[in-house]
């Protein structure tokens, strides 16, 4: 016998109540009826001398009772050996219809495995969902309530799609792994001239991802390319760099590092400099203010701030603000070193360069897979005979107990009057 939540054994300290409800009750005396009182002597009565239970049968059910509320409360379960194992076939929707697994899940059902699908519900046994797996890991924590000794898990694995803290199983897991073919996609295409446009390409497999840029020659009213992919604007990003005397060298190398992010392709940043001393605002997309004061201008747009207060190993990061714009910390002083081995161009390229869609698109385009051999989970489910040690719920039969002695108890309380 095991407990999921043994907290609740406290709650059997409740058996004093109804034995300090049997012991402060009394029986009712019988009554008899008489006609006078002329003929009847008093005689003495008898003091109680000690304090007795009263009804013990109902006692000894209301106890019962409690018991068995408690233990339904505190999740009794049944864990016992047994020859018998539960076996599933766990497979990513879409994949059932993949000729190459086919002689694969055809011998394991005539080995008998029952077929589940890896979808949110899960388990799910119906062989026409569609429904794109998001999450292995919360999906797979959700075999710890089920009763299966062996799980074979046949699943496409991309790296995408593992989010969270890793799911600790009960049951041994053997995973195959379907590799995907390798795909080249069109992340984005993008107007840089009005005769030309840049075309982001990821080409994926399985160990890695890369993208290419390259030029394409298009027509000045052309909105598509290659018919699927429409066209966007390249916007300019203006981007205000404004300091201190003391960060004049600072500022130059945030100049630098924002001319380097020019040579992306379809990245267009137009900069200006100023000093703080005659500072006039001018709208812009960024704001970077390097100076031991306060940006007078807060909530305007985006913004780079210099925060004396090093995080390790971190030369530009992002705060908690809660205002429409991004709010950007640079956490110390400036210097080629530092620039160089913490990269400062390549973070600062994340934050002004953030789009949500393209990262979305990127993502799609992903096709890297976590190795088989990460994925396997080893048994510690079995005894040392060789059984399959079996955890058998035992909540509704507590609670059927509870409703026939409780049918019981209200009987036997009408009978007797308590």
């Amino acid at each position: 016998m095991q407990f999921i939540n043994p907290i609740w054994l406290w709650a059997l300290s409740g058996l004093v109540i109804p034995v300090g409800i049997h012991l402060l009750s009394r029986k009712e005396g019988k009554v008899i009826y008489i006609g006078s009182l002329r003929h009847l002597d008093e005689s003495s009565t008898k003091q109680f001398k000690a304090i007795r239970l009263n009804e013990v049968r109902l006692l000894i059910i209301r106890c019962i009772l409690i018991i068995l509320t408690v233990l339904l409360l505190a999740g009794l379960q049944w864990k016992h050996a047994t020859t018998e194992e539960q076996k599933w076939l766990v497979i990513e929707p879409g994949l059932q219809k993949d000729k190459a697994i086919h002689a694969l899940t055809d011998s394991l059902t005539v080995a008998g495995y029952e077929t589940h699908y890896l979808a949110p519900g899960f388990p799910i046994e119906d062989d026409t969902t569609t429904h794109r797996t998001k999450n292995y890991w919360a999906l797979l924590d959700q075999l710890k309530s089920s009763q299966a000794q062996q799980v074979i898990i046949v699943s496409r694995s991309y790296v995408k799609d593992f989010t969270g803290e890793r799911a600790i199983l009960p049951s041994p897991v053997k995973w195959i792994t379907v590799d995907a073919d390798p795909k080249e996609t069109t992340v984005m295409a993008a107007r840089y001239k009005s005769d030309s446009a840049v075309v982001r390409i990821a080409k994926s497999n399985a160990q890695h991802t890369i993208y290419e840029y390259k030029t394409t020659a298009i027509s000045p009213a052309q909105q598509t390319l290659y018919d699927t992919v429409s066209l966007t604007t390249t916007d300019t990003i203006h981007v205000t760099i404004a300091y201190d005397k003391s960060f004049q060298f600072d500022a130059t190398i945030l100049e630098a590092s924002l001319k380097a992010i020019e040579h992306i392709p379809a990245v267009k940043i137009k900069t200006a400099v100023k000093s703080t001393t005659d500072f006039q605002y001018s709208p812009a997309d960024w704001m970077i203010w390097l100076s031991n004061k306060p940006f007078p201008y807060p909530d305007t747009c985006n913004i780079i701030t210099y925060k004396n207060n090093p995080p390790a190993n971190t030369i530009l990061c992002r705060s908690g603000s809660q205002t429409p714009f991004q709010h950007w910390t640079l956490a110390k002083r400036l210097n080629i070193d530092n620039a160089l081995q913490q990269h400062l161009t390549t973070t600062l390229a994340t934050a002004l360069l953030q789009n949500n869609k393209l990262e979305k698109e990127a993502m799609r385009a992903d096709q890297r897979i976590i190795p088989e051999a990460f994925l396997q989970t080893s048994s510690q489910n079995l005894s040392a005979s060789g059984n399959v040690m079996v955890t058998t719920p035992l909540d509704k039969y507590l609670i059927v107990l509870i409703a026939l002695i409780l049918l019981t108890e209200r009987l036997l309380a009408y009978k007797r009057n308590q």
